[in-house]
């Protein structure tokens, strides 16, 4: 059976995921810094979600709050709830600090796309790209293939994730969709 630490672990990791490593040294403003550059400190979002792995089901909540904001980075916290079995687990709140520029990588834009979170409906920008990152202090390699749903109404931008995660373990596919629950702009 797979952790619940190691679950929220590949959580985390993916749902903060919004660019992709790349072997390119072009640099480009970072999408995440804008979207969250146009806020003041205090600013959030947060975002509910499930992560099925087939017989195995959890729902999930990330609050991220904005907590800096300069020339060349921004900073965030990030609380991640995981809920199974009728018990919350809260993870240790940690911060992420975002660069102003980052990498080019490989990101297909899709056009745009009208999601209703809230009761309201949004109009996003729709993202589509694969990472590969470390999951967990072991550095084991997680590969994703996520969609995004972003708009600059809302502090860090997501209105809706969904992801299609493999297990390096065993190959098995973890799919995690994420959709705005709430927000506060400040």
């Amino acid at each position: 059976m797979v952790s619940v630490r190691r679950c929220a672990a590949w959580a985390t990791v993916l749902g903060l995921a919004l660019m992709a490593r790349s072997a390119s040294a072009e640099q480009i403003d970072n999408p995440r810094y804008q979207v969250w550059s146009s806020f003041k400190v205090g600013s959030n979002s947060t975002m509910t979600g499930s992560m099925d792995m087939g017989q195995f089901k959890m729902q999930l909540e990330r609050k991220q709050t904005l907590t800096e904001v300069a020339d060349d980075h921004v900073t965030i916290e990030i609380q991640t709830t995981t809920n199974m079995m009728g018990q919350a687990r809260p993870g240790k709140p940690r911060k992420e600090t975002i660069t102003a520029k980052v990498e080019k990588s490989d990101v297909k834009d899709l056009g745009e796309e009208t999601v209703e979170a809230m009761g309201k409906s949004f109009k996003c920008k729709v993202l589509e790209f694969t990472t590969e990152q470390p999951a967990g202090p072991g550095g084991q390699m997680v590969k994703a293939d996520t969609k995004v749903y972003v708009t600059k109404d809302v502090p860090g931008g997501q209105v809706k994730m969904m992801s299609d995660v493999i297990n390096p373990q065993n190959q098995q596919h973890i799919l995690m969709t994420y959709l705005l629950k709430s927000f506060e702009s400040k």
